[in-house]
């Protein structure tokens, strides 16, 4: 094989779902026999500040790779002016050396002067946007991203539509590759769990939601739903607790002075170990968003063979499949109805957790790894076989080059 030298921004290493996104990639293509055999180099662009920090995912992802790949320093702030039009520039002499240049999220330098490939995890800041300019600039940056790139992933078919929709764009540069679940996500230890619990005050049986309060996270349809939960005498023993650190001082105020007072629980950011544990032992996951790019919390907790009650947003619907437990005719009242059949329990909620487990091997980071490598290859022009002892288990979610 025609050997591929790819430069990968990690940047964005323990930025939510990206920076799982960027984790699993790299594990994944560092674990593939072609990077063992030399016929895959990578270099990674990564956040100074990152290489410096004593602790955090993204410390620990860049200690473990240190010594099987090259780590450069790259101090453009991201979606920033200097990472559009200084950093292809700063890294000239660098980029030239490679084949590819891949950005795992929505901005593509200009000045690459080699093949540029791009992932698009959802346009959530054009269509549920912060802040009114936020449309404006995220629009203008994926745009450009998409018209430059020679490839567009995209982590779902849900996020593939909203790209057609909003941009267009030319048949054959783009591919429909679903995000990885973290490693690590293994049952955790009796030890573990004690020291979890005590550690975080979490009650005997909770349900858990791990997002923020931005409109499109469903938090408020959740917390109305929530209310009536509270009313039902036979889930009084529920509370919801709440992980995530973006959350205002007056909502939880709010809360606090409500009814739902003692029944739900701000827990904060918590480490990948935190959240670990109380996948495991919580009752349910609830994902309760009106748009997402792909639906992460939804998938690992499947892998924690958890059952997950969600919205019917495309990207969920696609994820889960017939594991997810869908609030149909999404809004309070029919969160509040999935809620409540899957917390009393009975034999479709076991069957469509064991569904969970299995359709949660489909989404490994050894896939991711091959089907980008088999995007490199296209772009690149390298003709792509396809070893059939390596392949993996594909559902309707699988790659489809060139579409």
């Amino acid at each position: 094989m025609q050997k591929i030298k790819s430069i990968i921004d990690v940047r964005k290493l323990g930025d939510g779902g990206i920076g799982v996104h960027i984790e699993t990639l790299v594990d994944g293509l560092i674990e593939l026999p072609e990077f063992r055999k030399g016929e895959l180099e990578l270099t990674l662009l990564a956040d100074p500040k990152d290489l410096k920090r004593k602790s955090g995912s993204a410390r620990d992802c860049l200690a473990k790779w240190r010594d099987v790949v090259e780590i450069v320093p790259e101090p453009s702030r991201k979606y920033s002016f200097s990472e559009h039009f200084i950093l292809g520039l700063r890294q000239k002499s660098l980029i030239q050396q490679h084949s590819v240049y891949h950005a795992p999220h929505f901005t593509l330098p200009f000045f690459l002067g080699i093949p540029g490939v791009v992932t698009v995890h959802d346009l959530i800041h054009i269509n549920a946007p912060d802040k009114f300019y936020h449309r404006i600039v995220a629009r203008l940056m994926i745009k450009t991203a998409t018209y430059r790139a020679s490839h567009i992933i995209l982590v779902s078919r849900a996020s593939r539509w909203a790209l057609r929709r909003t941009f267009g764009f030319k048949v054959g540069r783009k591919s429909v590759i679903p995000n990885a679940y973290r490693y690590g996500l293994g049952k955790p230890s009796d030890a573990d769990v004690s020291r979890v619990r005590a550690k975080l005050t979490v009650p005997e049986k909770f349900v858990l939601f791990v997002g923020s309060e931005r409109p499109h996270k469903g938090f408020a349809e959740l917390l109305e739903a929530w209310r009536k939960i509270s009313q039902e005498p036979e889930l009084g023993s529920f509370n919801l607790l709440v992980v995530g650190g973006r959350f205002s001082k007056k909502l939880k105020k709010d809360i606090a002075k409500s009814v739902l007072s003692d029944r739900v629980q701000f827990m904060g950011s918590l480490s990948h170990e935190e959240i670990n544990t109380l996948y495991h032992e919580s009752t349910l996951v609830v994902v309760p968003s009106r748009e997402e790019g792909f639906g992460l919390v939804a998938l690992e907790a499947m892998k924690c063979g958890v059952p997950v009650v969600c919205s019917p947003a495309k990207s969920l619907v696609e994820v889960c499949g017939e594991a997810g437990n869908i609030a149909e005719n999404f809004g309070e009242e029919a969160l509040f109805s999935e809620l409540k059949k899957v917390l009393l329990g009975g034999d479709s909620v076991d069957r469509k957790r064991k569904l969970g487990i299995l359709r949660a091997r489909q989404f490994s980071r050894e896939a991711v790894a091959q089907k980008t490598l088999r995007v490199y290859q296209k772009v690149l022009g390298i003709e792509v076989t396809v070893d059939s002892s390596r392949r993996t288990i594909e559902s309707d979610t699988a790659v489809r080059v060139g579409e």
